[in-house]
């Protein structure tokens, strides 16, 4: 079975879980000193390191590839739609809309993103923003610690991946912060990962600020989502410091949701208590999750780790050229050999052909002349019969003709009166500083044309016939930088 190495740094410990497929084979944390790591950020790369190095080395861990987590915190998660665009687009359409919509500069975060299914001239996507430095600095720890990242994953996410619910909240509480869920559809709408403004290590003094932050994620959801809130049969699943406390998990029953405790898609012996290692179970599941009837994990399931840390693809060049070098230089020895051969063969096979040939030349004039005699007499016994043919076939047109036209001028007249109107809500709502140069009607719809100042107004106006209602589908079938620096659009309405 695959094996895997699942390793999350908190602020106060690193937490290891060992899994051959399904299986725990090992788990075990690795308390930190103080103030080596805080906020979910490392702040001194090299003692890290070789607390690390430690760690592995106490626990037997000789692999070096590992699945990594890092923490939700001063992260941004949103469910985004854009227009329908060319897929040859579609990195640079969601680079436009992340730069949007983010409240930071692209250049302090790294993004990932997964499509989810979408209606037709719809692409929806799941969208995720981390800190760019924080990512480095966690990936420098573990090159130093002599490890390799095979696959990253943020905290909230991977705590998603361990409940078979579509719909439940998750709490995922350890001393400094709290990681806060809500799955709707199998996909996390809401996710509030922050620090809890209580000094104590005592859950029991934090539980009444955690309380007050799950209540405020709850109403905060029931309130944008009105079309389905939450309903009392959801349940709140608990992890963490405050799971192994039943008058925890009381407390947080006042809130009136059933408090349960999630149980990943792992075996396990009963020794292992998963609620204290439910990061590292949902980087040990990534890509594992069973599927079928009766499952209902997660749908978000992307590798996190940016491109550059990503290990160049297999390129089957490197290994083909060389082979097709010893290759041709095979043909060419055995060639040299079946060259001469070749030679004396074509000698022998030239004087049959010309023999053939001339004989060829000889049958091909008699089948013309003999062609051409009963072309003649069919030519004339078929001549009366067509013109008669003809003439009826004319006359059968004409008055097929008549009625035809007088259809087509009814329908002409009223395909006309609907072009003006669709053609008025194109012009009415293309925005002042987009140029539409042409309008044309085809079998498959309307085609608009034109230039824009920048690809986020292409996509505004896109949007914008859409919202009108009055066109089924609004694809955006090509962008492109023209030599004046504007944006050339083409735009199919149906």
């Amino acid at each position: 079975m695959a094996k895997r190495i699942s390793l999350y740094i908190e602020d106060t410990e690193i937490k290891l879980l060992v899994t051959s497929g399904s299986q725990v084979a090992k788990w075990a944390s690795f308390k930190l000193d103080p103030g080596l790591v805080s906020g979910g950020a490392i702040l001194d790369e090299n003692r890290v390191a070789e607390s690390l190095k430690e760690f592995f080395k106490l626990q037997g861990v000789n692999d070096t590839k590992v699945a990594v987590g890092i923490s939700g915190l001063n992260s941004v998660f949103r469910v985004i739609s854009i227009p329908e665009v060319p897929r040859n687009l579609l990195q640079e359409a969601i680079g436009n809309e992340a730069s949007r919509i983010l409240p930071m500069p692209l250049s302090q975060v790294y993004y990932s993103y997964q499509l989810l299914p979408s209606p037709k001239g719809e692409m929806r996507l799941f969208l995720v923003a981390y800190p760019r430095e924080a990512t480095d600095t966690l990936l420098n720890v573990i090159h130093k610690a002599g490890l390799k990242a095979e696959t990253m994953d943020l905290a909230p996410l991977a705590l998603a991946r361990c409940v078979n619910e579509a719909r439940a909240i998750i709490v995922n509480s350890w001393l400094t912060f709290v990681d806060i869920i809500v799955l709707s559809d199998r996909i996390p709408v809401v996710i509030r990962s922050l620090s809890l403004p209580v000094d104590s290590t005592s859950f029991h003094e934090r539980l009444p600020a955690i309380t007050e932050e799950l209540n405020r994620t709850i109403t905060f959801y029931n309130s944008t989502f009105t079309d389905k809130p939450l309903d009392k049969n959801n349940k709140i699943y608990v992890s963490g410091d405050i799971a192994g406390d039943e008058e925890s998990l009381q407390y947080l029953g006042k809130l009136g949701y059933p408090v349960s405790t999630p149980i990943p898609p792992l075996t396990f012996p009963e020794v292992f208590n998963p609620t204290q290692f439910m990061v590292n179970a949902g980087l040990a599941v990534k890509g594992r999750l069973p599927s079928g009837a009766g499952n209902a994990y997660s749908l978000i399931d992307f590798n996190a780790l940016p491109e550059a840390y990503k290990p160049p693809g297999f390129n089957i060049g490197r290994v083909l050229i060389p082979v097709g070098v010893v290759v041709v230089l095979g043909a060419i020895a055995f060639g040299e050999a079946a060259l001469l051969s070749l030679k004396n063969e074509t000698k022998t096979l030239v004087t049959q052909y010309n023999s053939i040939q001339s004989q060829t030349v000889k049958l091909r004039a008699d089948i013309k002349s003999t062609q051409d005699s009963i072309t003649g007499k069919d030519a004339e016994s078929t001549t009366l019969s067509a013109q008669a043919v003809t003439v009826q076939g004319k006359i059968d047109v004409i008055q097929n003709n008549a009625a035809l036209f007088t259809d087509q001028l009814t329908a002409l007249a009223t395909a006309l009166v609907k072009c003006d109107r669709n053609v008025q809500e194109v012009m009415n709502d293309a925005p002042k500083d987009l140029n539409i140069t042409d309008v044309g009607y085809s079998a498959d719809g309307i085609t608009i044309k034109g230039a824009a100042s920048s690809q986020v107004l292409v996509l505004t106006y896109a949007r914008s016939l859409r919202a009108g209602g009055r066109f089924e589908t609004v694809d955006v079938t090509s962008l492109e930088v023209q030599p004046e620096g504007t944006i050339g659009f083409s735009i199919v309405l149906s």
